[in-house]
């Protein structure tokens, strides 16, 4: 696999994932996960040369999931606490997995700080499923009129 596929593969993943996470309410995850898309355009646009363009891009969309996913830790989710757990697990195993795959690639140009930046990455957005505040519902109050029929 190329560096160019992997890329490819990397890019439309966090398309669907980002998205699904916000619509499956674990929102600061899915905001970081879009906020590392934005990340790596931006770092990639900093690479002079094209040998340097990966290593950027994973610096760039590290900054972008870090800044994106905190700052969507202030938009609170109706998830429960159990649905933001088991998508917490689900992240943080497909993360290392990715980053395992990566290393058994031996990509040359994905250094081992750039494979531990994947597995970190996903690390950090396992968190933000687990730290995510969770709005809780509540029933309007009852007044005594009511609960004496």
């Amino acid at each position: 696999m190329t560096r160019q596929g992997l890329v490819n593969i990397w890019f439309f993943a966090s398309l669907i994932v980002g998205p699904g996470l916000i619509l499956l309410r674990a929102r600061a995850a899915g905001v970081g996960v879009l906020g590392s898309l934005a990340g790596a355009f931006l770092g990639g646009l900093q690479a002079g040369y094209i040998d340097l363009l990966p290593g950027y891009m994973a610096t760039g969309a590290t900054a972008g999931l870090l800044t994106c996913g905190l700052a969507g830790l202030l938009w609170p989710s109706r998830a429960s606490r159990s649905t933001l757990m088991i998508l917490a697990v689900g992240v943080a195993a497909m993360g290392i997995t990715s980053a395992l795959v990566i290393h058994h690639l031996h990509l040359t140009t994905w250094t081992v700080g750039m494979q531990l930046l994947v597995a970190l990455d996903a690390v950090f957005v396992a968190f933000l499923c687990l730290v995510q505040p969770v709005r809780v519902v509540t029933s309007p109050p009852r007044d005594s009129a009511t609960i004496a029929r």
